[in-house]
């Protein structure tokens, strides 16, 4: 067992947030007699995937909606599965959208090193 501190050092993820993510039920923590959170390994892994899903651009509508689905069980398998493969497909999108944008960066990039050559060169030229 974990403390919420430990957890959250070892997730990257402050305890705002964890608390956050309990209150609007995403995850469901196990308290000792004090009523400190205790982590589990299951509750470190679902909430591993909860920030996953966060980074993947997933909105906290479609999170409820997915750990909602979860919880009623095998009966909703084909609803998880079509929530993750819409965030998939927009995850992907985006990736090509920021492939776009590195690759005219490069391009700029690259330009700017043929003018500062240039550049460089002309000053030689000129016995600077």
């Amino acid at each position: 067992m974990k403390t919420m501190k430990e957890v959250a050092e070892e997730l990257d993820l402050s305890n705002d947030t964890i608390r956050y993510y309990e209150r609007i039920g995403l995850l469901q923590v196990p308290r000792d007699k004090n009523g400190y959170r205790q982590f589990d390994q299951q509750s470190i892994d679902w909430l591993f995937l909860v920030k996953m899903l966060r980074k993947s651009g997933m909105s906290i509508e479609s999170l409820v909606d997915y750990v909602g689905l979860v919880r009623q069980g095998d009966s909703t398998i084909a609803a998880r599965k079509a929530i993750l493969q819409e965030q998939e497909e927009r995850l992907k999108e985006q990736i090509a959208q920021q492939e776009a944008v590195l690759e005219m960066l490069s391009h700029k990039v690259a330009t700017y090193d043929s003018h500062l050559l240039r550049f460089e060169q002309e000053r030689l030229d000129k016995g600077e």
